[in-house]
């Protein structure tokens, strides 16, 4: 995506650079390999900090086998932001060693681009950042198919007749199915949620501690898809999004503080360097699959 042409060109003249054919989802060391750069369920798998990750058993799981999995609990010192001195020393003792260095694999690709800032040219995607929070809480709130949540799931009927009396607008396109069927919603019901519906629903039917700690998150995205954003906003988001984070393991767990809710704690900086989140998100390149 040329992010120096305007919004709606931009979202159809895009540039192909790989298409994967199978009946599975992709093997994404394929496509990621040129990054350099440990997965996010590694140690040292975040590409913007130097927070080493913890692995953390799922209380649900407390008594099987199941070694846990890496999540981001706020530490008591701040991890340091990676930078680019650091990184390719980084980077010379993993190619020296064979062996990832502070989540380092090797030397990517992408530093030989010219003038490209290989630590902060990574935009963070608002189509799968937003169903990647709203979709995980919505579960530890009222469970799922497989299991329980927080509350009973006799809570989702109300739910469902709260949404399906709301008059969504002609500009909400895709119209977001019943709350029963969330375990099929695509990013974008998950967005309109977040962004439109939730908040009225909610604060009828959950404890006023965890309505008004949800409503620090989408207060953060809404701000965040402005078409305009100042940075008096941005500020004002950054700390939104601060205690969100950090409120996060005391209201639901440990176990909650994954990559994506510590991703959070970078967002309003990536919005300063690539813009608001609706100018470059993947949505583009959902609806270029039909293309294909």
């Amino acid at each position: 995506m040329v992010n120096e042409l305007l919004m709606h060109t931009r979202r159809k003249e895009l540039i192909l650079v790989g298409l994967w054919f199978g009946k599975n989802k992709p093997n994404m060391n394929v496509f990621l390999g040129p990054f350099g750069f440990t997965q996010f369920n590694e140690l040292y798998g975040f590409n913007q900090c130097l927070h080493p990750g913890e692995c953390v058993k799922n209380p649900n799981k407390a008594n099987s086998r199941d070694s846990g999995n890496i999540k981001y609990p706020l530490q008591n010192k701040v991890p340091k932001n990676r930078n680019i001195q650091d990184t390719i020393e980084h980077m010379r003792l993993a190619s020296d060693s064979r062996k990832p260095v502070f989540g380092v694999k090797n030397p990517p690709q992408l530093i030989n681009l010219i003038s490209f800032p290989f630590l902060s040219g990574y935009g963070s995607d608002s189509m799968h950042l937003v169903s990647g929070i709203a979709k995980p809480f919505a579960t530890m709130l009222y469970g799922n198919i497989k299991k329980g949540g927080l509350f009973p799931k006799t809570m989702i009927l109300k739910i469902d007749i709260a949404l399906i009396n709301i008059k969504a607008t002609h500009q909400i396109v895709r119209l977001t199915r019943s709350f029963t069927e969330k375990e099929f919603w695509k990013a974008r019901e998950w967005e309109n949620w977040t962004l439109f519906f939730n908040m009225p629903i909610l604060s009828n039917v959950l404890p006023s501690h965890f309505v008004i700690h949800w409503a620090l998150f989408v207060k953060a995205m809404y701000l965040l898809m402005k078409e305009e954003i100042s940075t008096f906003e941005l500020d004002f988001v950054d700390q939104l999004l601060h205690e969100f984070v950090s409120k996060t393991k005391f209201i639901y767990s440990k176990a909650a503080m994954t990559y994506n809710v510590h991703s959070l704690l970078h967002l309003a900086s990536s919005v300063y360097h690539w813009g608001p989140l609706w100018a470059h998100n993947e949505f583009s390149f959902e609806y270029g699959n039909g293309d294909c």
